[in-house]
Protein backbone atom coordinates (compact mmCIF):
# COMPACT_ATOMS: atom_id res chain seq x y z
CA UNK A 1 0.00 0.00 0.00
CA UNK A 2 1.39 3.45 -0.99
CA UNK A 3 1.06 6.12 1.79
CA UNK A 4 -1.06 8.63 -0.86
CA UNK A 5 -3.97 5.62 -0.31
CA UNK A 6 -4.02 6.50 3.17
CA UNK A 7 -4.34 10.01 2.83
CA UNK A 8 -7.76 12.09 2.45
CA UNK A 9 -8.54 13.20 -0.78
CA UNK A 10 -7.23 16.35 -1.69
CA UNK A 11 -9.76 18.65 -1.59
CA UNK A 12 -7.03 21.64 -3.36
CA UNK A 13 -6.53 23.47 -0.49
CA UNK A 14 -3.15 24.57 -0.03
CA UNK A 15 -2.26 22.25 3.09
CA UNK A 16 -3.13 19.49 0.55
CA UNK A 17 -0.38 20.58 -2.17
CA UNK A 18 1.99 20.78 0.80
CA UNK A 19 0.87 17.12 1.97
CA UNK A 20 1.10 15.88 -1.78
CA UNK A 21 4.60 17.33 -1.83
CA UNK A 22 5.71 16.00 1.52
CA UNK A 23 4.68 12.46 0.46
CA UNK A 24 6.75 12.74 -2.35
CA UNK A 25 9.67 13.58 -0.64
CA UNK A 26 8.75 10.39 2.20
CA UNK A 27 8.93 8.03 -0.99
CA UNK A 28 11.99 9.33 -2.64
CA UNK A 29 13.54 9.41 0.78
CA UNK A 30 12.58 5.71 1.27
CA UNK A 31 13.92 5.10 -1.64
CA UNK A 32 17.41 6.81 -0.93
CA UNK A 33 17.27 4.36 2.37
CA UNK A 34 16.80 1.29 0.70
CA UNK A 35 19.73 1.93 -1.84
CA UNK A 36 21.70 2.94 1.49
CA UNK A 37 20.84 -0.32 3.06
CA UNK A 38 20.94 -2.80 -0.06
CA UNK A 39 17.45 -3.70 0.13
CA UNK A 40 14.28 -3.72 -1.90
CA UNK A 41 12.28 -4.68 1.02
CA UNK A 42 8.67 -2.43 0.30
CA UNK A 43 8.32 -2.60 3.99
CA UNK A 44 11.43 -0.28 4.67
CA UNK A 45 10.33 2.67 6.70
CA UNK A 46 12.17 5.57 8.15
CA UNK A 47 11.98 6.10 11.95
CA UNK A 48 12.72 10.01 12.74
CA UNK A 49 13.79 9.60 16.16
CA UNK A 50 17.30 8.58 17.75
CA UNK A 51 19.36 5.29 16.54
CA UNK A 52 18.01 3.96 20.36
CA UNK A 53 13.79 4.40 19.37
CA UNK A 54 14.76 2.29 16.28
CA UNK A 55 15.96 -0.47 18.51
CA UNK A 56 13.53 0.07 21.27
CA UNK A 57 11.06 -0.06 17.77
CA UNK A 58 12.53 -3.20 16.86
CA UNK A 59 13.18 -5.13 20.55
CA UNK A 60 9.43 -4.64 21.29
CA UNK A 61 7.87 -5.84 18.84
CA UNK A 62 9.75 -8.90 18.73
CA UNK A 63 9.95 -9.58 22.23
CA UNK A 64 7.39 -11.25 25.05
CA UNK A 65 8.07 -11.98 28.67
CA UNK A 66 9.54 -14.93 28.71
CA UNK A 67 11.46 -15.01 25.76
CA UNK A 68 14.82 -15.99 25.39
CA UNK A 69 17.52 -13.60 23.52
CA UNK A 70 21.29 -13.32 23.18
CA UNK A 71 22.18 -9.45 23.02
CA UNK A 72 26.01 -9.05 22.24
CA UNK A 73 27.60 -5.29 24.45
CA UNK A 74 31.15 -4.19 23.59
CA UNK A 75 29.47 -0.81 23.86
CA UNK A 76 26.82 1.83 25.18
CA UNK A 77 24.52 0.87 22.63
CA UNK A 78 24.27 -3.20 23.24
CA UNK A 79 24.21 -2.49 26.71
CA UNK A 80 21.06 -0.43 25.82
CA UNK A 81 19.88 -2.68 23.80
CA UNK A 82 20.04 -5.72 26.80
CA UNK A 83 18.02 -3.39 28.95
CA UNK A 84 15.38 -2.78 26.65
CA UNK A 85 14.99 -6.46 26.12
CA UNK A 86 15.00 -6.91 29.93
CA UNK A 87 12.31 -4.04 30.20
CA UNK A 88 10.34 -6.51 27.29
CA UNK A 89 10.43 -8.91 29.94
CA UNK A 90 12.94 -11.32 28.14
CA UNK A 91 15.53 -13.56 29.49
CA UNK A 92 18.83 -11.75 28.27
CA UNK A 93 22.16 -14.09 27.48
CA UNK A 94 24.37 -11.17 27.33
CA UNK A 95 27.58 -11.56 25.25
CA UNK A 96 30.18 -8.93 26.52
CA UNK A 97 33.08 -7.84 25.33
CA UNK A 98 35.87 -5.20 26.55
CA UNK A 99 34.64 -2.09 25.06
CA UNK A 100 36.45 -0.89 22.03
CA UNK A 101 37.16 -5.00 21.20
CA UNK A 102 35.08 -6.91 18.65
CA UNK A 103 32.46 -9.68 19.78
CA UNK A 104 34.19 -12.86 18.94
CA UNK A 105 32.32 -15.79 16.90
CA UNK A 106 33.16 -18.00 19.51
CA UNK A 107 31.79 -16.14 22.30
CA UNK A 108 28.32 -16.04 20.29
CA UNK A 109 29.15 -19.90 19.70
CA UNK A 110 29.14 -20.42 23.84
CA UNK A 111 25.82 -18.07 24.22
CA UNK A 112 23.80 -20.44 21.63
CA UNK A 113 25.24 -23.51 23.86
CA UNK A 114 23.72 -22.08 26.74
CA UNK A 115 20.45 -20.60 24.69
CA UNK A 116 19.87 -22.95 21.58
CA UNK A 117 16.80 -21.42 20.35
CA UNK A 118 16.55 -17.67 21.26
CA UNK A 119 13.92 -15.67 19.29
CA UNK A 120 16.72 -12.99 18.19
CA UNK A 121 20.52 -12.86 18.70
CA UNK A 122 21.03 -8.85 18.10
CA UNK A 123 24.48 -6.53 18.22
CA UNK A 124 25.32 -3.57 17.03
CA UNK A 125 27.27 -3.83 13.43
CA UNK A 126 29.16 -0.55 14.18
CA UNK A 127 29.10 0.47 17.77
CA UNK A 128 29.47 4.13 17.79
CA UNK A 129 30.43 4.42 21.40
CA UNK A 130 33.70 2.50 20.13
CA UNK A 131 33.88 2.61 16.56
CA UNK A 132 34.64 -1.01 16.61
CA UNK A 133 33.02 -2.92 13.25
CA UNK A 134 31.59 -6.37 14.30
CA UNK A 135 32.21 -9.89 12.01
CA UNK A 136 28.69 -9.67 11.13
CA UNK A 137 28.85 -12.03 8.39
CA UNK A 138 30.51 -14.79 10.47
CA UNK A 139 27.83 -14.10 13.87
CA UNK A 140 25.27 -14.15 10.97
CA UNK A 141 26.32 -17.70 9.57
CA UNK A 142 26.80 -19.19 13.02
CA UNK A 143 23.38 -18.33 14.29
CA UNK A 144 21.85 -19.56 10.83
CA UNK A 145 23.86 -22.89 11.03
CA UNK A 146 22.92 -23.47 14.51
CA UNK A 147 19.23 -21.97 14.44
CA UNK A 148 16.50 -23.33 12.36
CA UNK A 149 14.94 -20.31 10.27
CA UNK A 150 16.54 -17.79 11.50
CA UNK A 151 16.33 -14.36 9.63
CA UNK A 152 18.99 -11.77 9.27
CA UNK A 153 17.11 -7.93 9.49
CA UNK A 154 20.28 -6.39 8.29
CA UNK A 155 23.95 -6.78 7.08
CA UNK A 156 24.04 -2.84 5.80
CA UNK A 157 27.77 -2.60 5.29
CA UNK A 158 28.85 -3.36 1.87
CA UNK A 159 32.67 -3.81 1.16
CA UNK A 160 34.49 -2.21 -1.86
CA UNK A 161 37.69 -1.41 -2.97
Amino acid sequence: MHIRECWPPCQGRSSDILILKFIKMLDELKEMVKETLFTKNQLTFIVSAPASAGMETCLVNLLEPDDECIICINGVFGGRMADIAERCGAKVYRVESEWGKRVEPVQVKRALEQCPWPKLVALVHAETSTGVLQPLQEISDLVHDATVGSISLFKGMKRSL
